[in-house]
């Protein structure tokens, strides 16, 4: 592991590296108004660039691309225009299969909770997760669901050497919690209007996870306490079994059970998708502010050439001396250092926050090798 090490001060509004990075003084920030001089004090320089090198402030919509959809954990439409109203509908193989689960509980009240597993082939930073629910007799007109609480596991969360990896269990933002035009009906009465299924849209404030297999989704939701549930359908493929492995928490017996349709005789899956960005480098970091920080920039390719920036201010900044097109997401940025990555591909920064840069500094990688950027992490 290639690891530097500098210690960051606050003076007046510009962060300094001391023996790092050269200061940047009042003079020298009017006449620039393209941003800092990306050169550290001991050298180190972008590819191409040296001291003349900046990246110039650029607005909104260079601030990456749009959210794609990164997991989509199965279906749950099984007619288009099928159902109530000529709403999508969502179809209990009863008929047919014999199967007997409408949906899963996990309603809050009771402390009722479902996960799921997934994996993420890139390194990813999460923009929202949507989750769908229904209560019984509810009015799709208006969402009978209150709040949902949510959080992410390196492993099925039943299980004891499991980590809680981000935790929203104190409650999530909702960014929509409207009827998502399907209802949960029996495919022997598909028109049925009892049971709206409402669209649970939750903001994720990007975070970032590495790519990965065995994450386990969690969550509980809130609403009426004069309904039913709420409940998960499960994922639903027409003239198809369940092949599953989701799990509820049963909150009267305080276990969890596997999420298994008896009539069927299968296991489901719960329906739910993931949107974000994915990243080129997966940065890290640990330590406590004010004190001692690590940073860890987890690249693609090993011995890549890393740069690690920091500024105040959110924003785009580009492009990158050497990677036509790239942009980063900190304003007036100002360089580190340069680290090359080890044959694993980390490259790894050390140094000391004082308490004026708590809950303020931004701190980003970039590949220099192979141009790609990290997630941003601020200094707390």
């Amino acid at each position: 592991m290639r690891t530097r090490h500098t210690r960051f001060l606050m003076t007046g509004a510009t962060v300094l590296a001391v023996g790092i990075v050269t200061p940047v003084v009042a003079s020298q920030q009017a006449d620039n108004d393209s941003g800092f001089d990306l050169v550290s004090a001991n050298g180190a320089k972008w590819p191409g660039g040296g001291a003349a090198a900046a990246l110039v402030e650029h607005g909104d919509d260079l601030l990456g691309p749009a959210s794609s959809l990164l997991v989509d954990n199965g279906p749950l439409v099984t007619t288009k225009d099928g159902g109530c109203n000529n709403s999508d509908v969502s179809e209990l193989q009863d008929n047919n299969m014999n199967a007997e689960s409408m949906g899963y509980a996990c309603h809050e009240e009771y402390g009722y909770h479902l996960a799921d597993d997934f994996s993420l082939d890139d390194h990813c930073e999460l923009h929202t997760i949507t989750l769908y629910a229904f209560q019984p007799d509810s009015d799709a007109n208006q969402s009978p669901i209150s709040s949902v609480r949510l959080r992410i596991w390196d492993g099925p969360p039943n299980e004891a050497e499991s980590t809680i990896i981000y935790d929203g269990w104190e409650g999530m933002t909702l960014l929509e919690n409207t009827f998502s035009d399907i209802y949960r009906a029996r495919r022997s009465n598909p028109g049925s209007c009892e049971n709206p299924i409402m669209k649970l849209v939750l903001d994720m404030k990007d975070e970032a996870i590495k790519r990965g297999d065995g994450y386990w989704l969690e969550y509980m939701i809130d609403g009426s306490r004069n309904l039913a549930g709420p409940y998960t359908p499960p994922v639903t493929e027409a003239g198809t079994p369940g092949s599953g492995n989701a799990l509820m928490y049963d909150g009267f017996e305080g276990v969890w059970v596997e999420c298994y349709d008896q009539g069927g005789d299968w296991y489901d899956d719960m329906p739910f998708q993931i949107h974000g960005d994915h990243l080129s480098v997966y940065l890290s970091s640990s330590g406590t502010c004010p004190g001692l920080f690590e940073f860890n920039a987890l690249t693609d390719v090993p011995f890549s050439q890393v740069a690690f920036i920091y500024g105040l201010r959110s924003g785009s900044a580009g492009p990158v001396p050497g990677c036509t097109g790239l942009y980063v997401d900190i304003l007036q940025p100002t360089l580190i250092d340069v680290v090359s990555a080890d044959g694993s591909g980390m490259a790894t920064l050390r140094g000391t926050v004082p308490p004026a840069a708590c809950g303020r500094v931004r701190v980003q990688a970039i590949d220099l090798t192979n141009c790609g950027t990290s997630n941003v992490i601020i200094t707390n």
